[in-house]
C-alpha cells in the first residue's frame, strides 16, 4: 500500500490536509490509503474498485469511475464533506437558537400554545365572575362598568404576574392573581358583559387587546383602525391595522425587555450569543480544545502508521 503524507495529492487529484483535526485526520487516513487495482479481464476498462481499508469504515464494493465519485464515496464513508457539515452546523445553530429562546421564555411551551388559542377563542366564563357581580355598583352606562372593573384589576406586565413575556389567562386565573395586563382585564370585562347580556366585541391590535361596545370613547391605543383582528362572538374578521409603529415598539420594549427578570436576560443573551458563534464558526473548531487530548490518544502521528 502506498504511503501517504499530510497534504499529499493523490493520483486522482484529491488532497486531504490534516492540521490536527480529528475529522480531517480520519478523512485523510481513509481516503488517502485507497489503492486501485486493475480489474479482471472482461470488466469495463477504466472502472476501479476500492479495496477494504485497514482503518475506519471500509468502502466495500463501491465502483469508482471518476474523481467526483471518489470524493462522494469518501464523504459517505467518513461523514459529510466540510461544506455540507458547515451547512448542517448552521441549521443546528438556528434550531438551537429557537429552542433556547422558547425554553428560556416559556419553560412550559404548551402555555404559549394555549395563549395563542385563547387569543382567537377567549375563554369567557360567566360563572367565574359571579362574586364580582355581587359587588357591582349601580351603573347607567357600560363605560361606568368598565371603569369599575379596571379599578379592581391593577395593571401589571405578564413578566411580573406570570413570569412569562406573554400569557392569556382564564377568568379564574386572572381573578386569583388580582393584577394583569390588557388580556387579563379584557377576559374579566368580557365575562362580566356576557353575564349582564351587554353586546360587545373583542378588538386586537399588534400591541393591545380591548373590549369594544356601543358608545365607547376611542383613545390613543383603542380605536377601530388599530385592530387587525375583531371577534364579535359569532364570527371574526381580519384587517390591516393602522397604528403608530414607533409607539408600538416602545410598548413592546417595555413589556418584553425592560421588566424581564435579570436571570432571564442573562440566559437569553448567553444562548443567542452561543448560537451566533455556532452559525459563523465550524463545529470542529468549537470542540477542538476539548478533543485535543482524545485526538492524540486515538489518532497517532502518521509516521507511526507508515
Amino acid at each position: 500500500m502506498e504511503k501517504s503524507e499530510p497534504g499529499q495529492t493523490f493520483a486522482d487529484g484529491d488532497s486531504f490536509p490534516l492540521e490536527r483535526d480529528p475529522v480531517a485526520y480520519t478523512n485523510h487516513l481513509i481516503c488517502s490509503t485507497v489503492t486501485f487495482n486493475s480489474l479482471p479481464d472482461g470488466e469495463i476498462p477504466g472502472e476501479k474498485k476500492i479495496k477494504p481499508l485497514p482503518l475506519g469504515k471500509n468502502i466495500k464494493g463501491v465502483i469508482i469511475k471518476d474523481r467526483k465519485q471518489k470524493k462522494s464515496a469518501c464523504a459517505e464513508t467518513t461523514g459529510r464533506n466540510p461544506m455540507a457539515r458547515r451547512r448542517d452546523h448552521r441549521r443546528i445553530a438556528v434550531v438551537f437558537a429557537i429552542a433556547w429562546l422558547l425554553l428560556t421564555l416559556y419553560p412550559r411551551p404548551s402555555l404559549l400554545g394555549q395563549s395563542l388559542y385563547r387569543l382567537f377563542y377567549p375563554p369567557v366564563d360567566q360563572t367565574a365572575v359571579e362574586h364580582l357581580l355581587a359587588r357591582l355598583p349601580d351603573f347607567q352606562e357600560p363605560a361606568e362598568l368598565e371603569r369599575f372593573i379596571l379599578s379592581q384589576i391593577p395593571y401589571q406586565f405578564d413578566w411580573q404576574t406570570y413570569n412569562m413575556p406573554w400569557y392569556f389567562p382564564r377568568p379564574d386565573e386572572a381573578l386569583a392573581k388580582g393584577t394583569g395586563d390588557c388580556k387579563t382585564r379584557l377576559i374579566i370585562l368580557a365575562s362580566t358583559f356576557e353575564a349582564l347580556a351587554i353586546p360587545y366585541e373583542l378588538h386586537t391590535s399588534p400591541v393591545h387587546i380591548w373590549i369594544q361596545y356601543e358608545g365607547k370613547i376611542e383613545t390613543s391605543i383603542e380605536y377601530e383602525d388599530a385592530a387587525f383582528y375583531v371577534h364579535d362572538g359569532d364570527r371574526f374578521r381580519f384587517q390591516l391595522p393602522r397604528i403608530d409603529w414607533g409607539s408600538g415598539l416602545k410598548m413592546f420594549w417595555e413589556a418584553f425587555w425592560k421588566v424581564m427578570p435579570p436571570e432571564k436576560k442573562i440566559a437569553l443573551l448567553f444562548g443567542l450569543s452561543y448560537s451566533v458563534l455556532l452559525f459563523f464558526s465550524p463545529w470542529d473548531s468549537l470542540v477542538k480544545a476539548t478533543t485535543t487530548a482524545v485526538t492524540r490518544k486515538r489518532f497517532p502521528p502518521l509516521e507511526k502508521l507508515k
